[in-house]
């Protein structure tokens, strides 16, 4: 979930599973905008554990090169290892 947020109040009950990730700062930080989708590709990737942080990378790298692969690379990196999971129960 892209929120400032560290916690939540009430967590949905059908999820087991949710990561926090304020993606939009981060975004703003990396890129300059407002686009939090790399971010929270590597959010995904974390929170799911369905694919790993480098095939997301290599994916990335389909779409964009250079500087823009770079910063995208980056944001992708951030939101992976800043995302807080939290496991339902556990707070």
């Amino acid at each position: 979930m892209n929120t400032r947020r560290q916690t939540l109040e009430n967590c949905p009950t059908t999820l087991s599973t949710i990561g926090l990730v304020d993606a939009t700062s981060l975004a703003l930080e990396e890129i300059g905008r407002t686009i939090v989708n790399t971010c929270m590709l590597g959010v995904i990737a974390r929170v799911t554990g369905w694919v790993s942080l480098d095939s997301v990378l290599s994916s990335l790298e389909k779409y964009f090169h250079g500087e823009l692969f770079e910063t995208n690379a980056k944001l992708a990196r951030r939101g992976y290892e800043g995302v807080k999971i939290i496991t339902q129960g556990s707070e």
